[in-house]
């Protein structure tokens, strides 16, 4: 499903500075709709395939694929962001992503938001006797990569600075 973005004036905009940069871009928006919510109650009623966890979170990793297919092109990167919440969109994108770039702040919620994303992504226990994410073990059953911590990014602003 595409979305039709009111402002047409400011999309035009966007795209000739996407022009002049030679970016190539392609943007996807998936959305919601009552069809797909209606399918949804459906398909929680009735039995899926015995693999529907991994079918269901391969499927972004399967549109990457199919778009550097598309523009004869292995060497593409792209950026997925999500946001902090532990949401099915957010396994999508660490199903699909290589490598992750995680941004923190020098503040007590980040590392303990740090500290979740290792436990989601890797299984890391953060208590003892803290039972792995659903998320991990589904990864480990149907043996797919998990992607790879590229860098730790952190927000200047939080940081403790002098002024001359």
């Amino acid at each position: 499903m595409f979305l039709r973005i009111p402002g047409q004036a400011i999309l035009r905009r966007y795209h000739a500075i996407m022009h002049m940069c030679r970016i190539i871009y392609i943007l996807w928006l998936v959305t919601s709709c009552w069809n797909c919510e209606r399918r949804k109650v459906y398909g929680a009623t009735n039995p899926g395939p015995q693999d529907a966890w991994r079918i269901v979170h391969i499927w972004i990793r399967d549109l990457i694929a199919d778009i550097k297919h598309s523009w004869n092109q292995d060497d593409v990167c792209i950026f997925i962001d999500c946001n902090p919440s532990f949401t099915i969109y957010t396994e999508l994108a660490l199903t699909a992503a290589e490598r992750l770039l995680i941004p923190f702040s020098a503040d007590g919620s980040s590392q303990r938001a740090v500290k979740a994303v290792l436990s989601l992504i890797y299984g890391v226990r953060r208590h003892q006797g803290e039972p792995q994410s659903d998320f991990f073990l589904n990864s480990e059953r149907y043996r797919m990569s998990l992607p790879e911590i590229y860098m730790y990014i952190g927000n200047r602003l939080t940081q403790s600075t002098t002024m001359d």
